[in-house]
């Protein structure tokens, strides 16, 4: 017996997935099957349904901050199932009305079409060490900010002289404290240089964890 496919678009969402379903001729019925709760066992719940003897299922939804835990799920049950990018999906140029479900039934509908490209979906290791890095940006920018606040502050309190904000000697941190400042400026600073090495000591243990990672994953790192 040949199997039939059917194409199910999956648009995700936080609380919600909108399910679409296409038949597998060209010309076969593409309908909205239902809304279910963003969690893996309603989806479950789905692929039970649809699933027949004849039948091939071909799942497909846009990659989002949802991560990639739904395209696991469903191929390690055996399904097959792909993720697209949002910015290479084609779109009509008048097509302006934007729905959970329209969204489903065009992803169900051009998956059918073969007009969807899949792209590479990270293991859990990959998936690890792009969380790793990301973390280690995110203190940088934080790093940043809260040097640039804190040497604000002091240029504020008359500091002329170019004063090192991060791990200083004793010289420099007795020029820091030599600032003529009022009562209330003098407890700001506290704060500010505390924020300031945390975030330092965040950006260094982020550089050390993607070492480490580099080295257990993929040998040795480059040097740099």
């Amino acid at each position: 017996m040949e199997n039939r496919s059917m194409f199910v678009g999956l648009d995700v969402h936080k609380e919600t997935i909108d399910v679409s379903i296409a038949e597998g001729q060209r010309d076969g019925e593409v309908r909205h099957y239902g809304v279910i709760a963003s969690d893996l066992e309603p989806l479950d719940k789905v692929v039970r349904a649809l699933r027949a003897p004849d039948r091939q299922l071909h799942f497909v939804y846009e990659a989002g901050p949802c991560g990639f835990g739904m395209y696991r799920h469903l191929t390690k049950r055996g399904e097959a199932c792909v993720v697209v990018s949002p910015s290479m999906i084609p779109k009509r140029s008048g097509d302006r009305v934007k729905t959970d479900r329209r969204d489903s039934q065009m992803l169900a509908r051009l998956h059918r079409a073969g007009e969807l490209r899949a792209i590479y979906v990270p293991d859990d290791t990959d998936e690890a060490m792009r969380d790793l890095v990301r973390a280690r940006e995110d203190a940088v920018v934080v790093g940043t900010q809260a040097k640039y606040r804190l040497k604000a502050f002091l240029l504020r309190q008359g500091a002329r002289r170019s004063i090192p904000v991060g791990r200083v000697s004793d010289a420099a941190a007795s020029r820091r404290r030599a600032i003529p400042m009022c009562d209330a400026c003098s407890r700001k600073p506290r704060g500010r240089i505390k924020g300031f090495r945390g975030s330092d000591a965040s950006m260094r243990t982020g550089k050390k964890g993607c070492r480490r990672a580099c080295v257990t994953s993929r040998g040795r790192p480059n040097s740099g």
